[in-house]
C-alpha cells in the first residue's frame, strides 16, 4: 500500500506552456481533467531554494522577515506532519542546509525524513529523473510513509542540450510527464499533488518561446476533488492544502499566510450548486 499523499514538485514549469502542450503530455492532461488546478501565482521573484522554502513553510516574504527579525525558525511541512505522528519521506527536495539537513537525513522530529539532494549536470538529467523515480518508489514502500515528497529535476536543466530551445523544453516536459505517470501508477496514492514553484515572476523579459516569465502551476487529484475546476493559487497555499489532505490539525495556529485549496474549491463548488 502506497502513501496517502504523493506530492511532486518540478521547478520551471509554466502553467501556460503546459496547457498549450497537453496533447504531448497525457498525464498532465488526465490530472487536469480528473482534478482541479490552475496557475501558481508568484508574488515576487524567487530562486529555487527560496521558492521551496516558501512552499515548505507556507510563509510569505512578510512573515519570513518577521520570523528572521525575532530569530525564530518557522515550522516546516515535515514538522507539522511528524508532530501528528505521521511519517514523511522526501526525495531530492532542494532545501538549504539550515533547514535541518544532517548527514543526508532530515530529522526535525523523532520520525525520520529521508533526503537526497544532489542535482545533476544537464547531460545527466534524464538519467537522474529515472533514478529519482526508482528511489522514490523504493523509499515510499520500504519506509511505509504517509506522505511522499519528490523534487524532480528542473526542466531548465535541459536548456543546454544539442536541440533547439523549443525541442529541449518539450523533451523536458515529456520526461516529467512520464516519470509522474509511472510514480502515481506504482504507488496509487489516495491524493496526488503536482506543483511548480516557478522561479521567475510574470513580466520578466525572456526569449520567445521560453516558458520563463509565466506563473507556475498546481494540480490536486483525489476523492471529493472537483473535476476540471480551475482556480489560481499562491505558493503559500500548498502547505495548508497538504495538511488538509493528510487530515493534520496543528495543535496551535499554523504559522502560514496560506489557505487550503482543497477546502476553497469544495466551498466554491457547493456555492455554485446552491
Amino acid at each position: 500500500m502506497g502513501p496517502k499523499v504523493v506530492c511532486v514538485g518540478v521547478d520551471g514549469m509554466s502553467y501556460r506552456y503546459i496547457k498549450s502542450h497537453l496533447k504531448h503530455l497525457p498525464m498532465f492532461q488526465r490530472m487536469f481533467r480528473m482534478g482541479c488546478g490552475g496557475e501558481l501565482v508568484m508574488e515576487e521573484p524567487l530562486g529555487t531554494c527560496e521558492a521551496w522554502m516558501e512552499f515548505l513553510s507556507g510563509a510569505g516574504a512578510s512573515l519570513r522577515s518577521k520570523a528572521a527579525a525575532h530569530h525564530k525558525r518557522l515550522p516546516m511541512l515535515w514538522n507539522y506532519v511528524t508532530d501528528a505522528g505521521m511519517k514523511i519521506v522526501a526525495v531530492d527536495v532542494p532545501v538549504p542546509v539550515e533547514a535541518g539537513r544532517v548527514g543526508g537525513r532530515l530529522e526535525p522530529r523523532p520520525c525520520p525524513v529521508l533526503l537526497q539532494q544532489d542535482y545533476p549536470h544537464p547531460e545527466d538529467v534524464l538519467m537522474r529523473a529515472e533514478d529519482c523515480l526508482r528511489r522514490a518508489v523504493h523509499l515510499a514502500r520500504s519506509e511505509t510513509c504517509d506522505m511522499l515528497l519528490v523534487g524532480l529535476p528542473p526542466v531548465d536543466l535541459f536548456a543546454r542540450g544539442p536541440r533547439s530551445e523549443a525541442e529541449t523544453f518539450l523533451v523536458a516536459h515529456k520526461s516529467s510527464d512520464s516519470v509522474l505517470r509511472r510514480l502515481l501508477h506504482d504507488l496509487e496514492p489516495e491524493y496526488s499533488v503536482v506543483f511548480s514553484p516557478f522561479a521567475v515572476a510574470r513580466g520578466t523579459k525572456t526569449k520567445p518561446g521560453h516558458p520563463s516569465g509565466d506563473n507556475g502551476l498546481w494540480i490536486v487529484n483525489g476523492p471529493n476533488v472537483p473535476h476540471g475546476l480551475r482556480a489560481d493559487a499562491r505558493l503559500v497555499d500548498l502547505l495548508p492544502t497538504l495538511l488538509n489532505l493528510l487530515n493534520v490539525r496543528p495543535s496551535g495556529k499554523p504559522c502560514t499566510d496560506g489557505e487550503s485549496l482543497y477546502q476553497k474549491v469544495r466551498c466554491e463548488v457547493q456555492t455554485a450548486r446552491v
